[in-house]
């Protein structure tokens, strides 16, 4: 044991306080990065859709897939438009509970990208009113646009 250095038994961890980000610094990076792709590689498949779980539920049918993505490109915009209307409002519980049904419904369909961002509405609505949350929010238009965009040039 005498061999350890002293720095290494102390378990020092001051040098990491400058380098830590938080989850949504993390995750805004990751989601802009992914727009990025999109744009430079609009050939090539993209991360704003979990392909496999699409590709599952269109066994089920082409009628099915289509009315899929018929329902989300209706509903979602009324869900994140109900989510910056809580937001002006500053209720807290209400936009936990938004994100969530947002980070739901778009697991349902395999729109990974966007579900994430709910999730992220959802652990971070006690920050209303904070910067890092409304980004989220002005995020999920974009991703949303970009996930429909990215289906429906799956099922044409």
């Amino acid at each position: 044991m005498d061999s350890i250095p002293t720095s290494l038994k102390k378990h020092d961890k001051s040098h990491l306080r400058n380098t830590c980000f938080s989850s949504v610094t993390v995750s805004y990076y990751l989601n802009l990065l992914i727009l990025v792709y999109m744009g430079l590689n609009s050939n090539k498949k993209c991360l704003l859709i979990d392909q496999e779980f699409f590709e599952s539920r269109r066994q089920i049918g082409e009628d099915f897939i289509r009315k899929l993505v018929e329902v989300f490109s209706q509903e979602a915009p009324k869900l994140i438009l109900s989510i910056k209307e809580t937001v002006e409002k500053k209720n807290k519980t209400e936009l936990a509970k938004l994100g969530h049904k947002l980070k739901g419904m778009c697991l349902n369909v395999g729109a990974s990208a966007l579900s994430q961002l709910g999730r992220e509405i959802e652990m971070n609505a006690h920050k209303i009113g904070e910067n890092s949350v409304t980004d989220l929010i002005n995020r999920a238009d974009r991703v949303f646009e970009g996930t429909l965009s990215e289906m429906n040039s799956i099922i044409e």
